[in-house]
């Protein structure tokens, strides 16, 4: 009887986690295209997975070269905050800002495209 009840619940609060999760994650979307359009691209193009770099890095006014960085284990973290500082930078933020969307990116992100 209480195993019955206790799977119940586990199933309606994995339901509701995974509610949850997709909400955050079209917000993440949605606050990406407005990014891109804000830009003059289309919001699309952030579903193609290494143009969407490409795109990231004429947003940031760096050299398209520095994706090759990133396939460089170890390298690749550093050239990602870099390449972050730069996005938000050429939306007029600051680096407290991008520290911001390093560790919590669900609350920077939509602040930065919607503001």
């Amino acid at each position: 009887m209480y195993s019955t009840i206790r799977e119940i619940t586990n199933g309606v609060a994995q339901f509701i986690g995974s509610i949850f999760s997709l909400a955050i994650a079209i917000l993440v979307i949605v606050a990406i295209w407005r990014l891109y359009e804000r830009k003059g691209y289309p919001g699309w193009y952030l579903f193609i997975p290494i143009y969407n770099l490409y795109i990231m890095c004429e947003i940031a006014h760096v050299s398209p070269w520095i994706l090759l960085l990133l396939l460089i284990p170890g390298v690749n973290a550093f050239i990602g905050l870099y390449l972050c500082y730069k996005v938000v930078q050429a939306y007029g933020r600051g680096f407290l800002f991008a520290v911001g969307v390093v560790f919590l990116p669900v609350i920077f992100i939509p602040l930065l495209a919607f503001t």
